[in-house]
């Protein structure tokens, strides 16, 4: 079971720290896929906890309410070994309106 304790966790608050401070992200490389698998895990439960935690401390209509700064990452694991922590931006995605049913599919 993974940990609820931002303290327990704060070893991977740095590596968000510092994919944050990046022009595009960060990459770290792992011994074996199961430990990228296990850090994935971590990195993404501290971003949930910091969520809950921001949810306690800031007002209902604060940016960070119900959020986490690190919500603008997204972490994949590439090579079985490799996770990249990548920042996003809207022109990372398009986006294309469906057509309607007689306009065809």
């Amino acid at each position: 079971m993974l940990t609820s304790s931002l303290l327990a966790l704060n070893d991977v608050k740095g590596v968000l720290d510092r994919a944050l401070e990046s022009k595009f992200g960060v990459k770290i490389q792992c011994a074996d896929p199961k430990s990228a698998i296990a850090l994935r895990a971590r990195l993404n439960t501290y971003r949930y906890r910091d969520r809950k935690e921001n949810h306690k401390t800031y007002p209902v209509g604060h940016r960070l309410h119900q959020m986490s700064e690190y919500d603008i990452l997204v972490m994949s694991i590439e090579n079985e070994t490799d996770i990249y922590i990548r920042k996003t931006t809207e022109t990372d995605i398009t986006v294309i309106e469906l057509p309607g049913p007689q306009e065809g599919a």
